[in-house]
């Protein structure tokens, strides 16, 4: 799955200085493929952090690692078998230093959402919420319906403040504000073959469920459910290629095993002709460029366009990773607790913004690299979400920025595709 995290500035200054930090950070935005890339070993579970553009590469954590998430300068690591249970690590993201482990979490899938990070555990109560600035601290328990006690976890992804569970023949879409299901959507079955779950994915508009059929041969079929209206359709049936590697959204179409195949929503499944042996793993929606590993007997990662033979070789092959652009608002913060938060982000239609942090807010404004203001749209006392359309942007890096009436700033970059 792909996460696109970046921190916000907050400051209380004219709108030039302003200019120039969204000037500053537009060429940070253009370079594209400078941020870190942490990957999960399909072999041992190894955890490594790769800089780009340099491509020096670090070990983590060498421990079963099964997930892997960021938030506040923390990563946390889940799924260490040797402690005997799925415990939940924490590490300093600047130093990749390690910290504290939580015993107990039981921890087999971890998200970031807001200041906490979700799990979710093998068994009843499936999810649990960890709050990150009070020490990681348990603050609550959802999901404990025993009736499912015999199901797993395979998968875990939050969005839009929900969390979507993917189980065994089902996935639980979880309201994480109110800790109440939504919804529970059954996999679509293909007469009387079994269904295996693999992966979540996310795409502005759908969560797409990926997984394999016991046919006799590889097959693999995706379900989408509708990220507004939770409705799902019919699974999408496809032969040739099995789920060896987590799909990967990329702007427009999801990238599957063997690149280049992929899911166009418009299009349905693009086989490709001539099987390259390259898998994509993760996405940089600023150089709109995937991330790919080389299916060979001593495997790379590289970048789409590259040759395999000049990318980074580690010690086993990579199944999960994640791509995090360089937080592009490097200015000290003189508010740390308040976050800006958009999503979907690269957005096409609307551009939904969480205000909740926010206290006066007067308006918020979009910015290009050079200053010039596309949208102003002023915003009425007590609202604390909106949707602000962008679809008549043209496609690039943008800057939101939300304004209190003492004209206190929060920028944020986002992607118009």
């Amino acid at each position: 799955m792909v996460r696109y995290l970046v921190n916000s500035a907050v400051m209380k200054t004219p709108l030039r200085p302003l200019l120039l930090l969204v000037l500053s950070c537009f060429f940070q935005l253009a370079m594209g493929q400078n941020g870190t890339l942490f990957t999960v070993g399909a072999n041992q579970g190894r955890a490594y952090a790769i800089s780009f553009p340099s491509g020096a590469s670090t070990v983590i954590d060498s421990s079963a690692t099964s997930d892997i998430a960021r938030n506040r300068g923390k990563l946390f690591l889940a799924g260490d078998l040797q402690q005997g249970n799925r415990s939940l690590k924490v590490f300093n993201e600047k130093d990749l230093t390690f910290e504290s482990t939580i015993l107990n979490a039981d921890a087999r899938w971890v998200e970031p959402w807001d200041d906490r990070v979700v799990v979710a555990a093998d068994q009843p109560p499936f999810l649990r919420i960890y709050d990150t600035k009070a020490g990681h601290q348990q603050v609550t328990t959802i999901l404990q319906d025993t009736s499912i006690v015999d199901q797993t976890p395979v998968d875990l992804l939050v969005a839009d403040s929900r969390a979507y569970l993917l189980l065994q023949d089902r996935v639980v879409v979880v309201d994480l504000d109110l800790e109440d299901t939504l919804a529970v959507v059954r996999l679509s079955p293909h007469w009387a073959f079994a269904a295996f779950p693999q992966y979540l994915a996310a795409s502005p508009d759908d969560i797409y469920v990926y997984y394999d059929y016991a046919t006799g041969a590889i097959r693999s079929s995706l379900m989408t459910i509708n990220r507004r209206t939770l409705e799902s359709d019919s699974a999408l049936f496809a032969d040739g290629f099995g789920s060896f590697f987590a799909p990967v959204w990329a702007k427009d179409k999801l990238l599957c095993y063997d690149f280049p195949t992929f899911y166009s929503p418009q299009q349905g499944f693009m086989p490709t002709v001539s099987i390259e042996r390259n898998a994509p793993i993760a996405y940089d929606p600023v150089s709109d460029q995937a991330f790919l590993i080389s299916l060979t007997s001593t495997p790379s990662i590289f970048v789409e366009g590259q040759s395999p033979s000049s990318g980074i070789t580690l010690g086993e092959a990579v199944r999960r990773a994640w791509f995090f652009p360089e937080s592009t608002t490097s200015i000290e913060n003189p508010l740390e607790s308040v976050v800006l938060r958009v999503f979907p982000n690269p957005a096409s239609d609307d551009l939904w913004i969480n205000l909740t942090s926010l206290s006066d807010v007067a308006s918020v404004s979009v910015f290009d690299a050079t200053g010039r203001e596309w949208i102003n749209q002023p915003i009425s006392n007590g609202v604390d979400q909106i949707a602000l359309s962008v679809n008549e942007l043209p496609r690039g890096g943008y800057f939101l920025s939300a304004f209190t009436q003492d004209r206190e700033w929060v920028s944020t970059p986002f992607v118009k595709w």
